[in-house]
């Protein structure tokens, strides 16, 4: 239908004019990642351009991902292959629950979900997904959130800099900004997918219920890929990152360019055009980016497929009001079905979606309880000084990196120029298939 149609329905010719705000009201504030005329000043070209210049130029000490991982991180923040914890394939109802509780699964994360339809389940029972500890840390960090400025220097001004005590205090406090602004963001995109899916079940409504889980699913993987490095990384060169945010790291530069470009595509990455940011910002497709969950989920992925199938134009989401004696050859419409397809869907993705959900939010969690250790406030959490983790195996190893005095590891000459090479691939525009010469 052409748009000379569509006029006389009420349909402007202008559709690219942005809607009108009501007097005293102001636009988004950065990012604004929700209109495309935006897009370019979340970091333009020329700023990233002179990032790799200094990075590739300085003479400096490279400081590689550490890892909670016995087979070591990723190669880098595109890196979409599996990662496994043993303890999260096919969790059996007795086992410990992975969350680190000490508590059976089937009584912790892996507690039944209630499917009953109305306000009352959610008031009562609580979540989606059950009511263990993951659960409840999402809950509480919402009350407890308070806003947060960061102030990322300009390549130029830093590059002004001329005392490497202050370089390195700059360049540190920045990764923990980074660390901080994506934790704290990560737990309430969790959250608020949450929230949602819950607001979906209760209402009954099957769609935004499909919509929502697949959301989440989303949300949980993004954050599974893109923050179980960072906490073991900034635990290992906490004698770094002390000294560094004190202004005492003067004899030399340390960089962790893994580590902050994992960051900065946490938060900047999403669909880009040709030549419109570095490929370092460039998002993986959903698929690929919900399969990083599919070695500890085994099902995840056809999970999220059937999600997708009642969320696009397609089938699933018109026959989610067909009766039960629809047959290839008897079609029955049935504008009451929306409890059994809700309770599909919820039997559907509960173990992919309870599991998902600590792969989710313990990354982000150790994060900032890891930031708090360095006493520095401007990338310090108060709500996590109250979380007692000691439950947790994975926060007693990170304890005991926190409380070791042994610097870190180093990259050598060899993996240094991989490191460097490797950066220098992520900073080219994105869709360009020149390689930049790394100096």
């Amino acid at each position: 239908m052409r748009l000379s149609h569509l006029r006389g329905m009420g349909v402007s010719r202008q559709v690219d004019t942005p809607a009108q705000l009501p007097a005293g009201v102001t636009g988004p504030k950065f990012p604004e990642a929700l209109s495309i005329h935006y897009r370019g000043r979340m970091w333009p070209r020329t700023a990233c351009r002179q990032r790799l210049d200094w990075m590739l130029g300085v003479n400096a000490v490279v400081i590689p991902l550490g890892s909670a991982d016995p087979r070591g991180p990723r190669n880098s923040p595109h890196d979409v292959r599996s990662r496994k914890i043993e303890s999260m394939n096919r969790v059996g109802r007795n086992d410990p629950c992975p969350c680190g509780s000490g508590r059976k699964w089937k009584k912790c994360c892996g507690a039944p979900t209630p499917t009953v339809i109305g306000s009352e389940a959610v008031a009562e029972k609580g979540a989606l997904f059950g009511s263990g500890t993951a659960i409840r840390l999402l809950k509480s960090f919402e009350r407890a959130a308070e806003p947060r400025s960061y102030r990322i220097m300009p390549t130029a001004e830093f590059s002004a800099l001329t005392g490497l005590a202050e370089r390195n205090q700059v360049y540190w406090s920045e990764i923990l900004f980074r660390a901080h602004f994506g934790a704290c963001t990560g737990m309430l995109r969790l959250n608020e997918w949450l929230n949602g899916s819950e607001r979906a079940q209760a209402d009954g409504n099957v769609l935004m219920l499909a919509a929502g889980i697949r959301g989440f699913l989303e949300a949980c993987a993004d954050t599974w890929a893109g923050f179980s490095d960072v906490a073991p990384t900034l635990a290992d060169c906490h004698t770094v990152v002390r000294r560094a945010i004190n202004g005492e790291l003067s004899e030399e530069m340390a960089l962790a360019p893994e580590l902050e470009s994992m960051l900065i595509h946490f938060s900047y990455a999403r669909k880009l055009s040709p030549g419109e940011g570095p490929a370092l910002h460039s998002a993986t497709t959903a698929r690929d980016c919900v399969s990083v969950l599919s070695e500890s989920v085994p099902d995840v992925v056809n999970v999220y497929h059937a999600l997708c199938d009642y969320t696009h134009p397609a089938a699933p989401s018109l026959f989610r009001f067909a009766g039960e004696s629809t047959h290839p050859d008897t079609l029955t419409f049935d504008p009451t079905a929306g409890s059994r397809k809700l309770a599909e869907i919820v039997v559907l993705s509960e173990h992919v979606g309870k599991v998902a959900l600590v792969l989710g939010v313990g990354p982000l969690v150790t994060t900032l309880k890891v930031l708090n250790a360095f006493g520095f406030a401007p990338a310090a959490t108060p709500w996590a000084d109250g979380l007692d983790l000691g439950f947790s195996d994975v926060w007693r190893d990170l304890n005991r990196r926190l409380s070791s005095e042994a610097g870190p590891n180093t990259a050598s000459e060899e993996q240094r120029q991989k490191i460097m090479a490797d950066l220098n691939a992520q900073y080219l525009p994105f869709g360009s298939s020149k390689r930049r010469k790394n100096r």
